[in-house]
């Protein structure tokens, strides 16, 4: 083994420049203080160290001088250098081959021999490993030398003892990291002049050294870039985009300092085919370039390179190379025809122009400022200094991966290897929980497992705000009986705490496993956020518009009306019907907001998302920890600004979002039993007597209520048998456990009152609102359209006592019923009027239309009500009780449960008012054995009700508006009848 660099060690030594103090320009012999700087902090790091050092300077500030020094101060026997190209292959290995930079800087003396040095071609196979051995230094580019390949072998153990990256920040990719793998005890050093990346993955190194681009330029190690902007019309094609930027190159280069100076051009674009094109339209313009891409061979490169050097050419047009640590000072002029999106590939591309040029012009950027969305569109923005903006986004980028680097550096951890905190990306997805004073929740609590996974990994930030858990779970398809198939499956979950406003961020794969880990770590009863904080959210953002909105039913699911429903589209809080604002209520949306800069890939416009019943809020966008952090801190503070008023709901959508039902409004008028459990054969029973009922049969009603508890009563045939409690958390208690619920198909059976709270019973109010479970939706009173003439009717009630439904009335006058029997007997369409006025009733009268063209029978339930005064008018107090009889008839509108019902009923008290009874009995066997086709109808009949005043008054017109949707939600008409 070679030991040239050991050999001739003693003879390097590191001359100061002239370049001491900030400000002041080099001149003369010597190393500048970056240089100096990087030696020493690498080889200091080394002391302690086997980690990967990782070297930040700027493209042109010496980089290569101190891969040189450094083999000589690490006493190197050999070297691996790698390069990201073939062009700095060649240039690397003519640097190393001739050392003429630290010769010429006095490092190194002239007289000495210079170290052998090998350049891998093509992929390093083991014979080639075995030729290498009287070598000082091989370079080769990763494709040919990481044994992760095809076609490369790993090189022998001890085959090198320091490995030198150029361009390091691509070390995160796998051929990198497999070439590390393969030398885990050897000095591994990296240069880059960007030491983050764009996706933000972790480069596995420390950061031992940064010389911020600020600093080049002020000591004049670099020079500073002017843009010039290029102005096309909005609708120019790319062919005259190109001609225009081709021509203002032209223009720099006939000015007198750029021909005085013989600078040159570097045009980038992305295609191999468009740089063809380029190549043809320079020349068009007088320019001969050269081209080089990826893809050119070494020789074909190097014979384009002694064309540029022996000016021949104008410049040179790159693809894909180029852009990191080529130098050649007198590329002047740089033109973007395709710019690079990101930051760091923008700044390496700078760095080809940056270089100083004794003498010569500043450099020049040239690019068609457009409409941009990526994360350098700052810096063609209108009237940019780049002098300034440059190195300010280059140091700023460079400062904040160096506070990522650290924050990690603290935390307490049992991470196992190869993990790195550092490489962590949870998403911007979390749900949001809520904790009370007395919270237990400690995050440094020892938990071992995760529902059913084994934390495996562990690890909390110093201040004991973030802490990161990532578990291991068995992994069985669910279509295989035997364990032929395991695998093990990691999963990462990530807290962050908030004790000052008592809010905690979870990070987590399923609400089941976040649920597990919060009570691991000490808070038995997780409580999601207020979703009013959630809109505050989507407030504090500017929207450009939704592209998805679900919605749920704030009446139950069934018939018409679905449970649950979602659009998609551009801006589809458009397509949103007045009509679905008073039936749904929003449960998720996601928005286009705009971009952050800071975000990996800085797009322009970006996606924010909450969900109220899961307390999420998520962006599709992945962060370090220490940038979640921040974000979940951001949150916490937009969701408890008293400066953001919490809106009426989301901004600009008129759709009710839920709100924490801490309070039941006033006038509870109508229970609902969720519309999911009738017409499907479930029952209802009493496990004491044993006796079982259809659902249908249960009538639930609000027996007395509070602000914080609503007391329920569940009749069965108009007798109390069952009692219960909902209160505003959305519990359901009762202590009655025998009454049971048997929904079939081998099911357990469940206490009723389990299965009330699971189906998230709704409840209905006089002033709109609709609570399900322990959120309440609150409508707009004022939103509500006029009801039409075939929704509110009205009849003279001539010769009625309208203070008399069925019995007692005043002399000479009729009861309502007998007023609406007579008045429904004299329409030719009705054929049948049931009265089916006593406990259990379905409706006060049951009428059945003839059957129309189609065959269709039309079946009315009448619900009549006495006014509780003698003159009609326009008292609530008349409306609660019928509007919520109403209400609960609409469990009934189904033909062979209400046929049967009838049935039962006729046999033990009630009465056909009109029509055959016979006939009568045949249609309703007909119904039961399904041979009926009917529509449904639900009326409400009130005297003491003035029809014109429903409109007049809107908690009125609120109601009859909620029952006529309800209503249109089982396909039935709703009409309420009132006095003229």
């Amino acid at each position: 083994m070679s030991g040239y660099f050991r050999r001739y060690s003693r003879l390097v030594r590191l001359p100061r420049g002239r370049s001491l103090v900030r400000n002041t320009p080099y001149a003369g012999e010597g190393l500048r203080r970056a240089q100096r700087g990087a030696v020493h902090a690498v080889c200091g790091h080394f002391a302690t160290s086997m980690a990967p050092a990782l070297v930040a300077m700027p493209t042109g500030s010496g980089k290569t001088a101190v891969m040189t020094i450094l083999a000589f101060e690490l006493e190197a026997a050999r070297v691996l250098v790698v390069a990201p190209s073939k062009v700095l292959r060649e240039q690397l290995a003519d640097e190393f081959r001739s050392l003429k930079v630290i010769r010429d800087r006095e490092v190194f003396p002239p007289d000495r021999p210079l170290p052998k040095v090998a350049v891998l071609e093509h992929k390093a196979d083991a014979q080639v490993w075995a030729s290498l051995g009287d070598h000082d230094v091989v370079v080769g580019t990763i494709n040919a030398v990481s044994p992760v390949l095809a076609d490369v072998a790993a090189p022998p153990a001890g085959t090198f003892d320091l490995i030198i990256i150029d361009e390091g920040h691509h070390t995160a990719a796998p051929s990198y990291r497999a070439l590390l793998d393969a030398f885990p005890d050897v000095p591994v050093v990296l240069f880059t002049a960007t030491p983050f990346r764009r996706d933000r993955q972790h480069l596995p190194a420390e950061l031992v050294f940064n010389y911020g681009l600020s600093q080049a330029l002020a000591e004049g190690v670099l020079a500073p870039i002017d843009f010039v902007p290029i102005d096309v019309a909005s609708q120019a094609t790319p062919a005259q985009q190109d001609i225009a930027l081709v021509e203002a190159a032209r223009g720099l280069l006939a000015t007198v300092e750029h021909t005085a100076a013989g600078t040159c051009v570097i045009a980038r674009t992305s295609t191999i085919a468009h740089a063809e094109q380029l190549v043809e339209r320079y020349r068009e313009a007088g320019l001969e370039m050269g081209f080089i891409s990826a893809g050119t061979s070494a020789s074909e490169a190097r014979a384009v390179l002694d064309r540029l050097r022996a000016g021949e050419l104008a410049g040179l047009i790159s693809v894909g190379v180029l852009g990191e640590g080529f130098d050649f000072p007198r590329l002047k002029i740089g033109v973007y025809h395709r710019r690079h999106a990101s930051l760091p590939a923008t700044l390496q591309f700078l760095g080809r122009i940056a270089r100083v040029l004794p003498g010569g012009p500043r450099a020049c950027l040239v690019a068609v400022r457009e409409e941009v969305n990526d994360e350098t569109r700052e810096l063609y923005a209108s009237d940019v200094a780049w002098a300034e903006l440059v190195p300010a986004l280059a140091d700023a980028a460079v400062a904040a991966e160096g506070r990522r680097r650290s924050y990690v550096l603290n935390f307490d951890t049992t991470l196992s290897q190869p993990l790195s905190l550092s490489a962590l990306r949870p998403s911007k997805n979390v749900q949001v929980f809520q904790l009370p004073e007395d919270s237990a929740l400690d995050l440094r609590t020892p938990v071992a497992g995760i529902a059913r996974g084994i934390v495996t990994d562990w690890g909390i930030d110093d201040e004991g705000r973030l802490a990161v858990f990532i578990t291991q779970h068995l992994d069985r398809p669910d279509w295989i009986a035997s364990d032929a198939l395991d695998g093990i499956r990691p999963e990462l979950h990530v807290v962050v705490l908030d004790k000052e406003k008592r809010l905690a961020f979870v990070y987590g794969t399923t609400d089941h496993t976040i649920g597990c880990l919060l009570r691991a770590l000490g808070e038995e009863r997780p409580l999601l956020v207020n979703p009013a904080w959630l809109d505050r959210v989507m407030a504090a953002r500017t929207l450009y518009g939704y592209h998805a909105i679900g919605m749920r039913s704030t009446r139950g699911a069934g018939g018409r009306l679905a449970g649950y429903r979602q659009v998609s589209g551009t801006d589809v809080g458009r397509a949103v019907l007045p009509s679905e604002a008073r039936s749904y209520g929003a449960t998720h949306v996601n928005a286009s907001v705009p971009g952050d800069i800071d975000e990996p890939g800085g797009a322009r416009r970006s996606s924010l998302g909450i969900a109220y019943a899961r307390g999420k809020v998520f962006s599709p966008t992945r962060l370090d920890l220490l940038a979640f952090r921040t974000w979940c801190d951001e949150l916490a503070d937009v969701m408890t600004a008293s400066s953001i008023a919490a809106p009426a709901g989301l901004p600009g959508l008129d759709l009710p979002s839920p709100r924490l039902l801490e309070a039941f409004p006033a006038h509870p008028y109508l229970v609902t039993v969720d519309p999911l459990l009738l017409g499907q054969g479930i029952r209802v029973g009493d496990a004491r007597t044993g006796a079982w009922y259809e659902i249908e049969r249960l009538e639930l009603l609000v027996d007395s209520h509070s602000a914080w508890a609503l007391q329920l009563v569940g009749n069965i045939d108009g007798q109390p048998w069952w009692h219960g409690v909902l209160t505003t958390d959305g519990a359901v208690h009762s202590n009655d456990s025998n009454i049971l619920v048997d929904v079939g198909a081998g099911e357990p059976v469940s206490p009723l009152a389990g299965v009330l709270q699971r189906t998230a019973t709704s409840v209905f109010f006089a002033d709109g609102a609709s609570t399900i479970g322990g959120q309440v939706y609150r409508r707009r009173v004022d939103g509500y359209p006029d009801l039409q003439p075939q929704v509110v009717r009205s009849l003279g009630f001539d010769h009625v006592d309208i203070r008399a439904e069925a019995k007692n009335p005043r002399r000479g006058k009729i009861t309502i019923k007998e007023y609406i029997v007579a008045w429904l007997a004299r329409d030719p369409d009705v054929e049948f009027v049931i009265d089916d006025d006593r406990a259990g009733e379905t409706a006060d009268l049951v009428v059945i239309h003839r059957p129309d063209s189609r065959g269709i029978r039309r079946i009315w339930l009448y619900h009549l009500k006495f006014s509780s005064k003698p003159k009609p008018g326009r008292r609530l107090g008349d409306l609660y009780e019928v509007f919520g009889q109403a209400g609960r008839s609409a469990r009934w509108l189904h033909a062979a449960q209400l046929a049967r019902r009838l049935l039962d009923r006729l046999r033990t008290g009630s009465k056909v008012a009109h029509g055959d009874p016979d006939q009568v009995q045949q249609l309703l066997a007909d119904m039961v054995a399904g041979c009926v086709a009917v529509d449904w109808g639900i009326a409400v009949v009130q005297p003491g009700l003035v029809a014109a005043a429903v409109n007049a008054k809107a908690t009125i017109k609120v109601m009859v508006t909620e029952l006529r949707e309800l209503a249109l939600q089982v396909d039935a008409d709703f009409v309420v009848i009132g006095h003229e």
